[in-house]
């Protein structure tokens, strides 16, 4: 996941925290709700610019899964904490259920695509009725990870790179990198992901 890659990577804290609703609830709120709710985080407790992940399902009543992540020294220093009374009752006031669960992800137990895998094992794969998903994109990347990723795959399959190498080479774009594969240079700038190759000895740069 590639939210999870670049968090560890900038040494962010994780919450993995999920919002229930309650029988009679109204679902569609969730999304909505969750932004108040950082608000109100904020106000309360001075962690700005948090960034996120979500996957809302069909699940019981409509559940939102939700992964919160924050950099000290946005607003403000030490460790990303929001009490679990606070949230029961912030939730309760917004979206009528304390339904709320709360997991803290430690850096150093495991490596994102550790976290990655934990994540759709328990809660995401198998799920059918996933209703829909998405995060702070702007925020985290600064370019829309959808586009990209599938040039990145187009790209990879005119290399003929295998699958192992075109994650691995995810990563380094992801990391501000340049990818150096089959006499072509890859790298990803805010519009998008470019192509380099150099034939006669002349650069041609062209965007894919």
């Amino acid at each position: 996941m590639s939210f999870l890659y670049v968090w560890g990577m900038r040494h962010q804290q994780i919450l993995w925290i999920t919002f229930t609703t309650a029988p009679g609830g109204d679902a569609s709120k969730l999304l909505h709700r969750q932004k108040l709710l950082l608000g109100r985080i904020k106000t309360a407790f001075g962690f700005n610019n948090v960034e996120y992940f979500y996957v809302v399902t069909g699940e019981g009543n409509g559940v939102l899964h939700a992964l919160w992540s924050w950099k000290s020294g946005r607003g403000r220093a030490g460790r990303f904490h929001v009490p679990v009374r606070w949230l029961w009752e912030a939730w309760n006031t917004l979206h009528k259920s304390r339904g709320v669960y709360v997991k803290r992800f430690q850096e150093a137990s495991r490596s994102g695509r550790a976290m990655a895998c934990y994540l759709m094992t328990q809660y995401v794969a198998g799920q059918r009725a996933i209703v829909r998903h998405g995060g702070s994109y702007k925020r985290t990347f600064g370019f829309s990870v959808s586009r990209a990723w599938a040039q990145w795959r187009a790209c990879a399959g005119r290399m003929q790179m295998p699958f192992k190498d075109m994650v691995a080479g995810w990563q380094t774009l992801l990391r501000g990198e340049r990818v150096d594969y089959g006499g072509r240079q890859v790298w990803l700038g805010r519009a998008g992901l470019w192509d380099e190759e150099a034939p006669d000895g002349e650069r041609t740069t062209v965007n894919v």
